[in-house]
């Protein structure tokens, strides 16, 4: 937060009452993947996976008219082990899959939720796991 605008007034307690509540939700979904994924300790992914600082970029792309102007984020990976992301209702982010970029459409009011390479490893290890 030491790094956060002052101005407005405002911005900071909305803001930070905003990362509570993705980062309540970032928790939940934690809970819920190691339930599903069979673990006895549903808080398997506290700790050293989780247990650094919350992240959160805020961008703002005004509408332009010639979206080939534009400049984004490049494409990369997300190296944490989620990613809750508010599109609004501006289009733009890609996912590549199978070597090809596709469009994620914003749908009003939902998050779009992204697996980074920490649950890459994380489940891969969980395989491993279950292998042996």
């Amino acid at each position: 937060m030491n790094e956060w605008p002052t101005q407005p007034e405002i911005f900071r307690e909305r803001l930070a009452n905003y990362s509570v509540a993705v980062q309540e939700l970032a928790w939940k979904l934690l809970r819920l993947i190691a339930e599903e994924l069979g673990l006895d300790d549903h808080n398997f992914f506290k700790g050293d996976l989780t247990g650094g600082e919350t992240l959160m970029n805020v961008h703002y792309y005004p509408l332009c008219p010639d979206p080939n102007l534009t400049m984004g984020v490049r494409p990369h990976s997300d190296r944490y082990i989620i990613t809750v992301l508010s599109q609004g209702d501006v289009g733009g982010l890609q996912a590549k899959i199978g070597g090809r970029w596709i469009g994620v459409e914003p749908i009003h009011n939902a998050f779009v939720i992204n697996f980074g390479l920490q649950m890459e490893v994380a489940s891969h290890q969980l395989l491993i796991l279950w292998i042996v």
